[in-house]
């Protein structure tokens, strides 16, 4: 049975292989090892072989893991779907919100979160009506009401399966019109398992990985 250790290897070669190809280096990419359902055990794991970003879909969960695994360095980035009621929970222990997806949910996480946090606004880029997320349509305009009061640290996306690499595109594109607009680089959350070599082709500046490091979850 593959171990731990050589799926972060495979991993770690994959991503800087994409990185490369896209005359980019491996240092630009954040590997967001995603531990959602699997043990506390497996995270220490990871985290001894040097992951340091972890991300969690459940707010439960994530100040569990975080409590468990009790190692100052880790970075816990919340990916999974924002309650607001949630984040008063989770501000000790989030690193990056990924997940909101409206100015009202933006300036909910600053009032409450200090120093300010790193904020990606989740984008609906496919138009996807089961999924939560800003229409591409509003971003630029969400972005600059925003800038100044509760500044946005980049974008995220889930696309449609069957179409990363045109999503990845768009994403990119308007990332960098909210760059033009703001003066500022935008960072880039996107692709997963099946998909991050097209994202990171497309400026990711983030993947989330989870059944490619950890296996099939519990």
């Amino acid at each position: 049975m593959i171990t731990l250790a050589e799926r972060l290897h495979q991993l770690e070669e994959r991503i800087a292989g994409a990185a490369k190809a896209a005359g980019r280096e491996r240092r630009d990419v954040t590997l967001v090892a995603v531990s959602k359902l699997q043990p506390v055990a497996l995270v220490k794991e990871a985290f001894a072989l040097g992951v340091r970003d972890f991300g969690e879909n459940y707010a439960q969960e994530l100040v569990e893991k975080a409590s468990g695994l009790g190692e100052a360095g880790a970075r816990w980035h919340f990916i999974g779907r924002l309650q607001k009621n949630k984040i008063n929970m989770l501000k000790a222990h989030v690193s990056a919100w990924q997940t909101a997806d409206s100015a009202e949910a933006v300036a909910a996480i600053a009032a409450r979160v200090l120093p300010p946090p790193q904020i990606f606004l989740q984008v609906n880029i496919g138009r996807e009506a089961q999924k939560n997320g800003l229409d591409p349509d509003k971003v630029r305009e969400t972005v600059l009401a925003l800038e100044g009061n509760s500044p946005v640290l980049g974008l995220m996306c889930i696309p449609p399966v069957g179409a990363s690499e045109p999503c990845f595109e768009k994403m990119r594109l308007l990332a960098d019109a909210c760059a033009r607009e703001t003066g500022r680089a935008f960072a880039l959350s996107m692709g997963m398992s099946d998909d991050f070599e097209q994202a990171i082709a497309h400026g990711a500046t983030h993947v989330r990985i989870g059944t490619r490091l950890f296996g099939t979850r519990g």
